[in-house]
């Protein structure tokens, strides 16, 4: 039964550059794509809170990809997007991947 628990445990780490809370994301907006940088204020397995500047009015649903490294491209689910301040947003997002 602990190796059930070692291989649930395996399947939820992430990459993560340890001296870095920038993340990069991007998300498709009819025929273009936008690429924003988001600073991570809360993260966990299920999902995260990043607070990103730029036009990132994102309506909850939506799908952005988060680029945790070159090749892997994690999909996340807009929860909530909150304008905090002109070009400011706060984004709840869950991981689904």
């Amino acid at each position: 039964m602990a190796k059930k628990k070692e291989s649930n445990r395996r399947a939820h780490l992430r990459y993560r550059d340890p001296e870095s809370t920038i993340y990069n994301f991007s998300a498709t907006k009819g025929d273009r794509q936008q690429d924003f940088v988001g600073l991570v204020v809360n993260e966990s397995f299920n999902g995260m809170a990043v607070v990103i500047v730029g036009d990132g009015n994102l309506e909850p649903g939506e799908t952005i990809l988060w680029l945790e490294a070159e090749n892997i491209k994690t999909p996340c689910h807009v929860i909530r997007c909150i304008k905090l301040e002109e070009d400011i947003y706060r984004l709840a997002l869950t991981i689904e991947g």
